[in-house]
């Protein structure tokens, strides 16, 4: 696996799992079938919201997009980040957990209702 990745890129850099061991980033992008378009490996102690841009550009420069539709979470929504998809006249999604959400939130988010927060069949 090692022979995989160029030297350097192994580095320490945030975990979800807390590990201390060095890391690789890698950015995936999927289409709506889940089929890899491209990827990107990144060095393990860039942060996140410095390698995604990067990572996009190359990705869709490679191939003849008209428009791509980001959908990340977390530290990727940055102001940075969003200002640059949509400048770009792309589209971009907010992917947020409901885990930590109030109840009433949570059952909002997961209930049947539009966009406008009406049920379906139902007018404002």
């Amino acid at each position: 696996m090692d022979a995989l990745f160029k030297p350097g890129l192994r580095r320490k850099g945030a975990s979800k799992g807390k590990r201390s061991e060095p890391i690789v980033q890698m950015g995936l992008f999927i289409d709506d079938d889940a089929h890899t378009i491209a990827y990107q490996l990144f060095p393990g102690s860039n942060a996140d919201t410095t390698a995604l841009r990067p990572a996009l550009e190359k990705a869709t420069d490679s191939i003849n997009f008209c428009r791509v539709i980001v959908v990340v979470g977390g530290g990727l929504n940055s102001e940075p980040n969003i200002a640059h998809f949509l400048s770009g006249g792309n589209g971009h999604i907010l992917s947020k957990s409901t885990k930590k959400r109030a109840n009433d939130v949570k059952k909002w988010i997961l209930g049947e209702r539009d966009m406008n927060g009406t049920k379906p069949g139902h007018s404002i």
